[in-house]
């Protein structure tokens, strides 16, 4: 990622609602390298099978699968609503 496209990520308003923040550009590791999943888990402080991570990429999806983590490849986002709401808890 670009200073460029991070800086522009880093104005949007909703980027406050996020914490922790875990930018590979930062941690100088990306996706699918197994640190960057590592270093998340770390920040989150919690079991890989309590992490839901959905990405477009299916190297990157079972790169998480390899590290224990619920992971999804993105289809559209009502296939990932439909999927979510029927395969994993929610609190309504």
């Amino acid at each position: 990622m670009s200073f460029d496209t991070l800086n522009k990520i880093n104005n949007l308003t909703w980027m406050n609602d996020l914490e922790p923040k875990i930018l590979s550009c930062e941690e100088k590791v990306s996706k699918p390298d197994y640190q960057i999943y590592d270093i998340c888990l770390k920040k989150l402080g919690v079991e890989p099978h309590y992490v839901l991570f959905i990405d477009d990429s299916k190297e990157n999806v079972n790169a998480a699968q390899k590290m224990g983590i619920n992971a999804l490849k993105f289809i559209n986002c009502n296939a990932m609503k439909n999927i979510i709401e029927n395969e994993y808890i929610l609190s309504k």
